[in-house]
């Protein structure tokens, strides 16, 4: 099975397939044995490039690219790009979650502290009583710890791992050790193990197709989540995006790129 072909986002690739079609195709991925890294990104996470410009390389690595937010098809639009509904990093890793339970799949999670890890994995297996579940592994660890931890996941070889930890670690460790873990389905999930323990909740269903979320998750942690989340997404939405349309519209630059945008303004 063949995914539509990627488009660009100021630059980033991004699949534009529906959240049906990709999981039909992990399936796939898992039943043959193929190792794929699936990322998304929202208004926040391009704001936040500034501060981890290695993110940029690392987007053409990534076999996967999704929209993790409701606001990136309306931004697509005003750029003249078409785009399916986000899909939504949440949404993918439940819906992972329930085809390992369905399919007799491995799933393992890595990150968050290891009572909260443990803690997600208790819960998803009482909503899950059939799910498999790897042991689960904190992510609080050392950089010379990375190859002790990539053994550990290989000898436990989950179908899908689910991976918690910060950026740009979580990206890096999963584009370094994607082979060596032979991991079918590798997902940078954000904070979702926090949510599957209980720690945090995901947003209201009313809210999935509206660029709120975001609002959401801060308003549970504003303290942790002032820098990573709201000073972003806001100097995308204030600095960014209208720099973007005089660019396009004024300049006649159709083609330019987050890349440039961010990281002349951060020179």
């Amino acid at each position: 099975m063949k995914l539509s072909s990627k488009k660009r986002v100021l630059g980033l690739p991004i699949d534009d397939v529906t959240l049906p079609a990709l999981i039909d195709h992990l399936d796939e991925r898992i039943s043959t044995k193929r190792y794929s890294v699936i990322y998304g990104f929202s208004v926040t996470l391009l704001g936040r490039l500034r501060s981890i410009p290695e993110l940029f390389d690392y987007f053409e690595d990534f076999d996967f690219v999704i929209s993790d937010g409701a606001g990136i098809p309306p931004l697509a639009r005003v750029l003249g790009i078409k785009l399916n509904r986000y899909i939504g990093i949440p949404n993918l890793a439940d819906e992972l979650v329930k085809l390992c339970s369905d399919k007799g799949y491995k799933l393992m999670l890595f990150g968050a502290t290891e009572e909260i890890n443990k803690e997600a994995c208790a819960n998803l297996k009482q909503k899950f009583p059939d799910l498999k579940l790897c042991d689960g592994i904190h992510g609080y660890f050392k950089e010379d710890e990375e190859c002790a931890i990539a053994e550990k996941i290989k000898q436990a070889a989950p179908d899908v791992l689910f991976i918690g930890i910060s950026s740009p670690i979580k990206e890096r460790f999963s584009l370094c050790w994607k082979d060596y873990m032979e991991v079918p389905v590798i997902l940078p999930c954000g904070g979702m193990i926090d949510i599957y323990a209980g720690k945090t909740k995901r947003e209201p269903r009313f809210l999935f197709h509206l660029p709120l979320a975001w609002l959401f998750r801060y308003v549970q942690e504003p303290l942790r989540l002032y820098r990573p989340l709201l000073l972003p997404g806001l100097y995308f939405v204030f600095v960014v995006f209208p720099k973007a349309m005089v660019r396009i519209h004024f300049f006649g630059k159709k083609n330019v790129t987050l890349k440039e945008l961010v990281l002349s303004d951060h020179s």
